[in-house]
């Protein structure tokens, strides 16, 4: 009897330790890499990628969202 009442107790106990797998803070998250102008452009020229369009900012906000479109570039040299 006196063993089996040791064994729950271990159990219980056993069951109210913090768990090695668990971080108690995220991981900390790489540097991102550098990209300069320079290199979009050499990446826009490798692979056959036009400027983008200049947008017009004061066009209104479509109801319900965002619109469904498609991003076939990839930045612009132009300032």
């Amino acid at each position: 009897m006196k063993k089996l009442l040791l064994a729950a107790v271990a159990l219980v106990l056993a069951g109210c330790s913090t768990s090695a797998t668990s971080p108690s803070e995220p991981p900390e998250m790489p540097e991102p890499a550098p990209v300069t102008q320079q290199t979009l452009q050499e990446l826009r020229e490798e692979f056959g990628l036009p400027d983008c369009p200049a947008t017009d900012a004061d066009v209104a906000a479509v109801d319900g969202g965002l619109p469904q479109t498609a991003l076939p570039c990839l930045g612009t040299d132009e300032s």
